[in-house]
């Protein structure tokens, strides 16, 4: 296994990252590491989202103009006809 040429730093102001321990050349290789896959088991499929893990709320990803609760901008709630205010 070669030396790491790299090393990892932090920053209060600006995080973390990156620093060359040496001289590198354009196009030379810095790290290899195997990859790392991921998939949703079945029993989440349809409740996390494929590709960033989080939980969806399903109101407001299939109507995003609804508020919480679903209620609507105009006051109705997700799936009712609005309300007549007509009527008693």
């Amino acid at each position: 296994m070669e030396p790491l040429k790299v090393e990892k730093f932090s920053t209060a102001n600006r995080g973390n990252g990156l620093r060359a321990l040496a001289q590198l050349r354009p196009g030379e290789l810095l790290f290899r590491s195997d990859p790392l896959a991921y998939t949703v088991c079945k029993g989440s499929r349809g409740v996390v989202c494929d590709r960033c893990l989080l939980g969806y709320v399903w109101s407001a990803v299939a109507y995003p103009s609804l508020g919480p609760r679903g209620v609507g901008a105009r006051g109705t709630s997700w799936g009712r006809p609005p309300r007549d205010s007509s009527r008693p």
